[in-house]
């Protein structure tokens, strides 16, 4: 089986397009088409529908790409640990990510990538819930399309290695003049409040709230964290968000604790697999590193 061909096969079904794919791997639209045409003769299946809207993965199509990308990570995975035993790793880590970890997270750890291991690059794949063909972040692990997640919450999928890396306090989000220095849960029934929809932190909330029997209605219910901190800004009310979701304060906003301690979890995710790669390894002993008190095992990169 021609490896290339499963490349340009894997380009198709992520672009649903054979031009598209023929322009992301630099090569012509006949060139993707042969190939793909190549590999259905060499299976004996019909791996996509063609019409005018472009090329419609089928179902035994879904599944022969599972398999190609998890023999595309075997290659890639051979050329690591030849690589590694030339005190250099050659490679590309796929990370899917949400916004305030990639934003609050990430940076440092890809710094120290950068300066450790200049050769290993990072593709961002951001993914709040659902990615543009409504695959969770799981899902992108299990099917090969992402090497390593981060996910809000407990995850508990045998399918996946899962460790905790932070946890993410919830903070009242107050106008600068507001004198208290802990915001009691009960106030919330009393303040313009401002909820936020961000799925995840939404769910915390009720939850909280509904442990502690306070009935709020909120003024307002906003998504983007960006918003909710302006609106606090301009004097429409008050918020609680997790921590992470904080981006820089308006000069007339802090941030105070709760009267209780209410967190959302952050872990690291990868498929078992996954953690004989050099690459993965490597990431996963920085983070490591700039995490100390995360569950992540500590890792000798040399090992596997």
């Amino acid at each position: 089986m021609n490896l290339s061909h499963l490349k340009q096969f894997l380009a198709v079904v992520e672009f649903g397009s054979f031009s598209e794919a023929a322009l992301e791997q630099n090569l012509s639209q006949a060139a993707i088409s042969y190939a793909v045409a190549e590999l259905e003769k060499e299976l004996g299946a019909r791996l996509f529908d063609r019409g005018r809207f472009g090329a419609r993965v089928t179902e035994i199509g879904n599944k022969v790409a599972l398999h190609a990308r998890a023999i595309l990570k075997s290659e890639d995975a051979i050329f690591q640990e030849v690589c590694k035993n030339k005190a250099d790793i050659v490679a590309t880590l796929r990370i899917a990510s949400f916004r305030s970890a990639a934003g609050r997270l990430l940076p440092k750890v890809l710094l120290a990538l950068r300066e450790s291991y200049p050769n290993i690059s990072v593709q961002l794949i951001e993914v709040e819930v659902l990615d543009a063909q409504d695959r969770t972040k799981e899902q992108l692990l299990v099917q090969h399309i992402a090497d390593i997640a981060f996910l809000e919450n407990n995850v508990f999928d045998n399918r996946l290695l899962v460790w905790n890396l932070v946890n993410d306090p919830f903070m009242a989000v107050l106008p600068n003049d507001d004198c208290r220095e802990i915001m009691p849960w009960e106030d919330l029934q009393n303040e313009n409040f401002i909820f936020s929809e961000c799925i995840f932190c939404s769910e915390h909330l009720n939850t909280q709230l509904a442990s502690l029997s306070i009935n709020v209605e909120p003024s307002f219910r906003v998504k983007a964290s960006s918003t909710i901190l302006r609106m606090v800004s301009q004097g429409l009310g008050m918020a609680v968000m997790a921590k992470l979701a904080i981006d820089e304060l308006p000069e007339n906003v802090k941030v105070v604790a709760m009267d209780s301690l209410l967190e959302r979890k952050i872990s690291i995710a990868i498929a078992p697999e996954n953690l004989k790669i050099p690459a993965i390894r490597v990431f996963l002993s920085l983070l490591k590193d700039a995490y100390p008190n995360s569950e992540i095992p500590s890792l000798n990169i040399k090992q596997a």
